[in-house]
């Protein structure tokens, strides 16, 4: 389940880039890419702590 859940995360990440383009990036979008990122990470870290148990 937790797999899904960092797919999804990814796929957010890359499509944010994808639709931004080749534009310049703001500041607004860079936090939002943070935040994305965040979303991530933090899914990889569940699925890892998860499979470890």
């Amino acid at each position: 389940m937790q797999g899904d859940e960092v797919e999804v995360a990814n796929r957010a990440v890359r499509n944010y880039v994808r639709r931004h383009g080749s534009v310049p990036w703001t500041r607004e979008d860079l936090e939002e890419l943070a935040r994305l990122r965040r979303v991530w990470l933090d899914a990889v870290r569940t699925a890892d702590t998860e499979l470890a148990a």
